[in-house]
């Protein structure tokens, strides 16, 4: 069955960018385009070409099927280890009704803005990104006021998670992370159809109920042809404050058994950590908060493998 997107917004509008634009006008109208009217690009045409984003190099998808595994939590340490390393990391949050980058980076109130009004037959403004960490990033929690639920649907998603990609005036980039929305709706969809990612990273706990929802994450990117890069093992144990010993958060095996099944790397294991949870609800990733815990030097180990994965040069850690 061919499906079929509108991943692409329209350029037959013209769009007002004033000196002061409203962001969340500008943004509407970016998503909106295409909607009424007149088709848009890929209506009618089969499957969208994927287009690479300008100035980014490698795209790697972050997903897992399932709400509420850390997925959020794995692409910001990720992006910031990478950066640290000396990479030079964009990090998209794809998730258009549940971003949380804003609260996860300390950048809670801050708004990502227009490039200058483009010159005449010039095309649509872009977004900039918005710095932190080392990182350049776009998330809907940077264009509207906390707490708004976008209520929209369909082609109004779409369109608005290609102007979170594509629609973004990017620096030059090694690597972007697209954290991906959980399930196989529309956005992650949309995305995998219509960037040339180079690979997805799963993220996922032992419990059985996560573990049969990321095997149809691994469906879907078979299906898509977005190669697998790995897993990683999220909230695997819990370490007592008091004797140090470890314990597993779940008994099921179900995840070591997808990961043989599937032929599946295992690329990290993180432990459930209370400090790392409390940095990163105050704004600050817990890979650079808490360099002490277990799961600092697991991420630095997974920034290793992922740049080797993809095939990134080797480069001189960050001063």
């Amino acid at each position: 069955m061919a499906l079929h997107t509108r991943a692409g917004i329209s350029t037959s509008k013209s769009f007002s960018c004033p000196a002061r634009v409203s962001m969340i006008s500008l943004f509407r109208q970016l998503a909106t385009a295409g909607s009424s009217g007149t088709p848009g690009p890929n209506k009618g045409r089969g499957l969208p070409q994927k287009k690479p984003i300008p100035n980014v190099d490698k795209i790697l998808l972050v997903g897992s099927g399932k709400g509420g595994v850390g997925k959020s939590t794995v692409s910001v340490n990720l992006a910031v280890a990478m950066a640290t390393a000396g990479y030079r990391v964009g990090l998209a949050d794809a998730d258009i009704q549940g971003p949380s980058l804003a609260t996860l980076l300390g950048l809670r109130g801050r708004r990502m803005e227009a490039e200058a009004p483009p010159a005449a037959g010039g095309g649509r403004p872009r977004l900039l990104p918005v710095e932190a960490h080392g990182l350049h990033c776009s998330s809907m929690s940077l264009l509207i006021p906390e707490g708004r639920a976008p209520v929209w649907r369909g082609h109004m998603l779409t369109n608005a998670v290609s102007q979170l990609l594509s629609g973004v005036a990017w620096p030059r980039t090694d690597v972007l992370l697209v954290d991906l929305p959980p399930g196989s709706g529309d956005v992650p969809l949309s995305v995998a159809q219509s960037v040339p990612a180079a690979a997805c990273l799963l993220v996922a706990t032992a419990q059985r109920v996560a573990v049969a929802d990321v095997a149809r994450h691994v469906d879907m990117m078979a299906a898509l042809r977005v190669p697998v890069l790995g897993v990683v093992h999220n909230m695997a144990a819990f370490r007592c404050p008091a004797c140090s010993a470890r314990h597993p958060l779940f008994n099921s095996d179900a995840l070591g058994d997808l990961i043989r099944t599937a032929e599946l790397k295992l690329l990290a294991e993180l432990e459930l950590e209370p400090g790392d949870a409390q940095a990163l609800d105050d704004g600050r990733p817990s890979f650079l908060a808490c360099p002490k815990s277990p799961n600092t030097a697991e991420f630095a180990s997974l920034a290793a493998s992922v740049a080797r994965l993809l095939q990134l040069p080797p480069q001189p850690a960050a001063v």
